[in-house]
């Protein structure tokens, strides 16, 4: 794969390591076990998020 949105995380994020090509990206949404060095000796780089909600923001979509 060459993009990976993990929107689950947890202690097995590293799972995607295999599926991954070299220079793909993984974007956690959630905290998880990724395995950061041997996703860069793969030559994955981790990106990520973090999903915060606000009843403004949210409020803009709806009017």
């Amino acid at each position: 794969m060459d993009v990976l949105i993990d929107a689950v995380g947890g202690p097995d994020g590293h799972r995607f390591l295999p599926v991954m090509r070299r220079g793909g990206s993984i974007a956690p949404v959630f905290p998880g076990e990724y395995h950061r060095e041997r996703a860069a000796e793969l030559g994955i780089s981790m990106g990520g998020w973090q999903v915060r909600s606000s009843g403004e923001r949210l409020a803009v979509p709806a009017a």
